[in-house]
């Protein structure tokens, strides 16, 4: 799947017209639909601009390996952040297990998320005592 058709499939999904969007993120109607129909490139300002748009993350809309459905979105651009989340983990040890964690393919997104609040909820306890 391309990353027009990953753009439009997720615009649709959430019931966006094209020219919504384009109002939401202030780029031209044609200009997001040659983005759609693969005819212009957006630059990675405007990529951001497009992810937020559809509260996604750009990371999300490049994967075409975990490209799944739209529906694992917002976890999928979560788990990608964890990383990066300084108050959910701060120990080398967490992170490598996260970075590892995410690293599997055929383990579902809704399971992954489990797991990281249950390392989080670990985490907050040791840091209590």
């Amino acid at each position: 799947m391309s990353l027009g058709d990953r753009i439009r499939t997720l615009r649709l999904s959430q019931n966006l017209t094209l020219q919504k969007l384009s109002e939401k993120i202030d780029i031209s109607v044609s200009f997001l639909s040659d983005i759609e129909h693969n005819r212009s490139k957006p630059s990675l300002a405007r990529l951001k601009e497009i992810a937020g748009g559809l509260n996604t993350c750009v990371s999300y809309l490049l994967d075409e390996e975990n490209w799944i459905n739209p529906n694992s979105v917002q976890n999928h651009c979560h788990l990608s952040n964890i990383l990066y989340n300084n108050d959910l983990v701060s120990d080398e040890i967490s992170q490598k297990i996260i970075a590892e964690l995410l690293s599997v393919k055929f383990w579902p997104e809704s399971e992954k998320l489990d797991l990281l609040n249950f390392i989080q909820s670990k985490n907050k306890q040791l840091l209590k005592k």
